[in-house]
């Protein structure tokens, strides 16, 4: 059994407005298959390109 990075999950869940269906979907796939690192990379980027202030720079 792996183990869920579930700080990662929160992270994710809080972002969810920002995010698409899709998005979503595939970044909890990626923290669920155990690369919770690159789903954070993708979260945020996508929120960086968004112009969200979801994520300090």
């Amino acid at each position: 059994m792996r183990d869920i990075n579930v700080g990662a999950l929160i992270r994710l869940k809080g972002a969810r407005p920002h995010l698409t269906a899709q998005q979503y979907r595939t970044l909890r796939g990626q923290v669920l298959a155990g690369d919770p690192d690159g789903a954070m990379r993708g979260l945020r980027k996508l929120l960086l390109l968004q112009g969200s202030n979801a994520v300090k720079k």
